[in-house]
């Protein structure tokens, strides 16, 4: 999961760049990390569940 993040961060970040904006550069690149985050949060939680459930 950690290699995800970063990954979903790189990508974020080129994303970003590649944009070209300069204006509020790091509230998007916040918002993108906090949403990457959120997003590996649930997937985690659903593994943790689906280990819990079949046993």
């Amino acid at each position: 999961m950690t290699v995800a993040l970063g990954g979903c961060l790189i990508v974020a970040f080129a994303i970003q760049l590649w944009y070209g904006r300069s204006q509020a550069f790091i509230q998007r690149m916040a918002l993108s990390a906090l949403g990457a985050l959120l997003v590996l949060g649930i997937v985690t939680a659903g593994f943790g569940l689906a280990s819990i459930v079949n046993g």
